[in-house]
């Protein structure tokens, strides 16, 4: 797995796992994804990751507010290389 991907879904983990531990889980599984859903909108905690401290991250989504899911913003990418001593090197 690339590192990026290793990283976001580490960070997904996290968010996962804090969220369904805000909910009790029964036997339907269409009520279980609205409540993890729900809860996901309206975590209580800061969820430490790789990346960032993710507070209040997801909103509520309408048509008015596409990027209401969206755990990260441009500001959190970058573009890197490696150079010729096999180091990343991280371009501004």
């Amino acid at each position: 797995m690339a590192p990026t991907g290793y990283i976001h879904a580490y960070d997904l983990s996290r968010l996962f796992i804090a969220a369904s531990l805000q909910i009790t889980l029964g036997d339907n599984s269409l009520e279980n994804r609205i409540r993890l859903k729900n809860s996901l909108e309206n975590l209580h905690l800061p969820v430490d990751g790789l990346v960032k401290s993710y507070s209040s991250q997801f909103s509520s989504y309408d048509i008015s507010k596409p990027f209401a899911h969206e755990a990260l913003s441009d500001k959190y990418y970058c573009m890197a290389q490696f150079d010729d001593d096999d180091r990343i090197v991280v371009r501004n």
